[in-house]
């Protein structure tokens, strides 16, 4: 089992061949071996022979350098770090930064400029720049930068209530929140914030305009350079060449790879200076609140200061919120996710960004960052009640409000269409058979459902996608052991996230039917040529990705289906601008094991959209 094939020793070859040509060092010449097999989906027990054969072949190499790094390369990344801080610290963003922005961010910032050119000693001196250190906090700082800008959104989203809160909730409490969950939600909000620029709060709306033209798009091109080789570990790589990284992540947009290829970001201080220039956080001041008394938490010093503060060692046991002050006098609370919370590692109060949900069934488990000081807490619920009160609040995914509304028959059967309250309810058999059929008949297709409204459409979705939690399995294959994994998206008019919503969603879900460890998770399918390229061709290349994928690496059965659900294409988002019909594929362009299960209203009713006909109906004819 364990004998390479001739194409497998043909790779070690040729990328050894290369890597001596370049002179690369045994470790990086490994690491390359390793991010070939990544770029592959090699199964995992062809991994460990593969690379058993790459280790005994760099240790006979006479070509390739030695793993520990000649005094000049060290001196060569000195150079080029404290370079890149001379450029950075005469920049005239920085003084914006430095005085104006929120704490968290602003002391990253300054924190990151004295990596790059070396830690202040009491003395007044500095130390030498590393490569390593100065990369982890170019990082820390970019993530900041991301989770806190959303952070904001979201929550002005929620204190707008509605459908955008409820929105806002969900997204904020979905478990294992990972840095491109939180891109996705930044993502995502940002089309109601553009909707809701009437009731937010001016800063809060020019933040989201300025996080639309400059973070976003940083943060998406940033998001596969974190991914690629900050988190798989910067010490592998020559000082000089990780200081290169460093600088093009900060300052000149210009990442080379693992094998030496370039490529084109946006960097770090570019997004600083255009968010800067568009007075991203202008008009607002961030506070921790301190029984009526205000602890002013805006700029880097303002974190200094906090962090030498003796109070913080001498303390009741109590959390402070933080809040956002307006030039108008207005304020916008950021707590609970934003809060200053006892520290379970030293014992201080430290102001923590909430970071992720675990163990939502059993109250929630939370983790904090504190950037501040490195730390990170995971806090059982009754250590952060006000978390875990938020996280009761959630309203269910496309549960219907029926505060303020008469009770009648067609509003209680529309909540009992879309809520999840209640996990046992059966969905519909006279929904269930024809598809059960289908299935069973077909290796694969378009199902496409309509009915009329409250026929409990949307509960026979959920009831297929939530089996294990009430309903029997559609089908054999769909039982549990079996494989058969169904996901499901629910178009709602209110939301309108477009077709980046949809797919997003799907990827999260995808995740989640497929249980991926973490280590899996930097190997996935990638959602974003699915959203660019916006064509039936790409969501089915996708969808066949996710099931290939999981076949691979033994997460399911060979041959097991996955069935996608879309709930209500009748309020999905309406051509021509982005929508989830934009990529609804013809039957026979679906492989073997894929299904595609749609959900609407009649087509003919009276107030049913033209776009079932014209989008729908067109490709699938009358059921």
């Amino acid at each position: 089992m364990n004998e390479l094939t001739g194409d497998e020793r043909n790779l070690v070859r040729d990328l050894l061949e290369e890597a001596e040509e370049k002179g690369y060092s045994r470790e990086r010449f490994r690491a390359i071996v390793s991010k070939a097999l990544d770029e592959r989906d090699t199964e995992v027990e062809r991994r460990e022979p593969i690379l058993d054969y790459a280790r005994d072949r760099a240790a006979a190499s006479s070509r390739l350098s030695s793993d520990r790094p000649d005094l000049a390369a060290v001196e060569e990344a000195q150079r080029l770090l404290r370079a890149c801080a001379a450029a950075l610290q005469a920049s005239p963003w920085r003084d914006e930064v430095r005085e104006g922005w929120p704490a968290p961010i602003a002391h990253e910032v300054e924190r990151l400029l004295d990596e790059l050119g070396g830690r202040r000693l009491a003395d007044g001196g500095r130390a030498a720049p590393t490569p390593d250190s100065a990369l982890l906090q170019a990082r820390d700082t970019f993530e900041v930068l991301i989770k806190l800008t959303a952070t904001i959104l979201l929550r002005g989203l929620i204190a707008a209530g509605g459908d955008a809160g409820d929105w806002a909730r969900r997204q904020l409490f979905r478990r294992n929140l990972l840095l491109g969950h939180w891109i996705g939600m930044l993502r995502e909000a940002l089309p109601y914030c553009e909707r809701l620029t009437a009731t937010l709060p001016a800063p809060v709306t020019g933040l989201a305009a300025a996080a639309r033209r400059w973070l976003l798009p940083a943060a998406n091109e940033f998001a596969p350079v974190r991914n690629n080789f900050i988190g798989h570990g910067a010490r592998a790589l020559d000082p000089a060449d990780t200081a290169r990284l460093v600088v093009g992540l900060v300052q000149s947009g210009t990442v080379p790879d693992l094998r030496g290829r370039m490529s084109r970001i946006t960097p770090l201080a570019a997004v600083l200076a255009a968010m800067a220039g568009d007075g991203a956080f202008a008009d607002m001041r961030t506070e921790a609140v301190d029984d009526g008394a205000t602890v002013p938490l805006t700029g880097a010093q303002a974190a200094e200061a906090w962090l030498d503060d003796p109070r913080h060692r001498e303390h009741q046991s109590r959390t402070l919120p933080v809040q956002l002050r307006f030039a108008d006098g207005g304020s916008l609370g950021l707590a609970p996710f934003v809060a200053a919370r006892i520290c379970n590692q030293c014992g201080r109060r430290d102001v923590m960004l909430y970071d992720s949900l675990y163990e939502p069934a059993r109250g929630g488990r939370f983790d904090l960052l504190d950037y501040a000081r490195g730390h990170k807490a995971r806090l059982p619920g009754l250590d952060a009640g006000d978390l875990a009160e938020a996280l009761a609040s959630v309203t269910p995914e496309d549960a219907v409000d029926l505060r303020g509304e008469s009770l009648n028959v067609g509003r209680v059967l529309e909540a009992l269409d879309k809520a999840r309250l209640d996990r046992n309810y059966v969905s519909p058999a006279y929904l269930r058979d024809d598809l059960a059929e289908f299935l069973t008949t077909q290796d694969r297709g378009v199902f496409w459902l309509q009915a009329p409204a409250h026929v409990g459409k949307t509960t026979f979705v959920q009831g297929l996608a939530e089996a294990e939690r009430g309903d029997k399995p559609i089908e054999p294959r769909f039982e549990p052991g079996q494989g058969g994994k169904v996901v499901a998206y629910y178009c709602r008019k209110e939301y309108r996230t477009g077709l980046p919503g949809m797919i997003g969603t799907l990827h999260d879900k995808l995740q989640a039917a497929y249980d991926l460890s973490q280590n899996l998770r930097n190997e996935q399918p990638d959602y974003r040529p699915a959203i660019a390229a916006g064509t039936p061709e790409a969501f089915v290349e996708w969808l066949a990705q996710w099931r290939g994928f999981a076949e691979r690496h033994r997460l399911i059965p060979p041959g097991a289906p996955l069935l996608v659900a879309i709930d209500g294409l009748d309020e999905a988002d309406p051509p021509p601008g982005s929508t989830p019909l934009q990529v609804l594929p013809r039957p026979d362009a679906l492989p073997a094991g894929i299904y595609l299960v749609l959900t609407s209203r009649p087509v003919g009713e009276a107030d049913t959209p033209a776009f079932l006909v014209s989008h729908v109906e067109r490709l699938y004819g009358r059921p």
